[in-house]
């Protein structure tokens, strides 16, 4: 398995730095790339700090209340379980698309399919976080792993 996501990596950055694709590196407005970016690292954040415990705690809840209690509460808490974890992941993909759409639209559905392969998810949303720091920079820009506030700059 190792193998393959080092070969998957490789390719990935090869795509990256392809110099002849279209919009092969970002040209727009920076604000839009730090808010982008910011936007992920928020729905990172989230989906690790709140949907994922959120919705373990809905399915622990779901399975510790006592048989005699009311089928609806046991189906809330499952309900509440699988919209936590649904928002979480539904969000996190959105935020994804949102920003790989603006540093590579040619590979934009590519990397979105890889978000749903387990393991290469996390290699892919680095890179996607890799490659956005790296076009800010290369913009003047000082900014650490978070990104900028784009609130900071007109």
């Amino acid at each position: 398995m190792f193998g393959v996501a080092w070969k998957v990596t490789e390719v990935l950055f090869e795509l990256m730095n392809e110099l002849e694709a279209p919009h092969g590196y970002y040209d727009g407005p920076l604000k839009e790339l730090a808010a982008r970016h910011l936007g992920l690292i928020k729905a990172l954040l989230f989906a690790l700090l709140i949907a994922l415990p959120g919705s373990f705690f809905f399915v622990y809840l779901h399975a510790h209340i006592p048989e005699d209690y009311s089928y609806l509460i046991r189906f809330a808490c499952a309900a509440f379980a699988v919209v936590f974890a649904l928002f979480g992941i539904f969000n996190l993909v959105h935020r994804f698309y949102s920003l790989i759409k603006l540093l590579y639209p040619h590979l934009a559905f590519y990397f979105t399919l890889l978000v749903f392969v387990p393991y290469l998810n996390v290699l892919v949303i680095l890179l996607l976080l890799w490659g956005a720091l790296r076009q800010m920079r290369r913009r003047g820009l000082r900014v650490g792993i978070f990104g900028i506030d784009p609130a900071r700059f007109e």
